[in-house]
């Protein structure tokens, strides 16, 4: 018996169509859902704190080191905790005082904290473990980590001339017009200044009186001279 008949035929290319339109309608879901799931993870990843510490040579003078923290990701960073292996040391000036940063309630996104460490000697040569852990949410149980290794010889034989913070340059300048200021109120610098009082205006009076004076006696001079009677033309 044959199954395809020009009677048939019809039916039998619109079950072809459906089974098309199905396997097509497949294949745009999968699509469609593999799309949804990368859009989602991408958008998780640009939404996501990122939170790094470092330590780098203060701003004001190089042999001493600054701890700085930073989150570098788009969204607040909870519960922040620091650990480093070795352990931080404290300088001289700190004393007893506890390690700065060690727990942070909550970091901005792009907010950075800085605090004066130690010398540069009592670091110089060290390699730390750095692991820095914090939560999305102050909700949340899952804590995101990262850890890393911290070299500071990366700073070594480094030379400045010139800080070219902005800030920096404007405190020194502001001391400076201070300390200049300050001179002058006790007394051991003066200022040199050009004052117009009442004797430059009196002058000035006077030098403007006598110009105006001497343009009215041109002007009756000029009055006074013969004028040159008019010829008549020749024939």
């Amino acid at each position: 018996m044959d199954w395809f008949t020009p009677a048939n035929a019809l039916a039998w290319a619109q079950v072809l169509m459906a089974l098309v339109t199905a396997g097509a309608t497949v294949a745009l879901w999968r699509v469609t859902k593999v799309l949804a799931k990368e859009t989602e993870r991408m958008a998780d990843q640009a939404a996501q704190p990122h939170v790094v510490a470092t330590i780098e040579p203060n701003a004001w003078a190089m042999m001493y080191v600054d701890l700085k923290v930073v989150n570098a990701g788009n969204a607040a960073a909870y519960d922040v905790e620091l650990s480093f292996d070795p352990p931080l040391d404290n300088g001289e000036v700190r004393g007893d005082q506890p390690i700065p940063f060690q727990a942070i309630s909550v970091l901005r996104p792009g907010q950075s904290l800085s605090s004066f460490l130690c010398e540069y000697e009592k670091i110089k040569g060290l390699e730390y473990i750095i692991e820095a852990r914090w939560k999305r949410a102050p909700t949340d149980i899952k804590t995101e980590s990262l850890r890393y290794k911290y070299n500071f010889s990366h700073y070594e034989g480094m030379s400045q001339l010139e800080n070219n913070d902005p800030l920096i340059q404007i405190s020194t300048h502001l001391k400076k017009i201070r300390e200049d200021w300050q001179r002058i109120a006790q007394g051991s610098s003066r200022i040199k200044a050009d004052i117009y009082d009442q004797a430059d205006r009196t002058a000035e009076h006077e030098a403007l009186k006598r110009h105006w004076q001497k343009q009215t006696e041109l002007q009756k001079t000029e009055q006074k001279r013969p004028r040159n009677p008019k010829t008549p033309p020749s024939v």
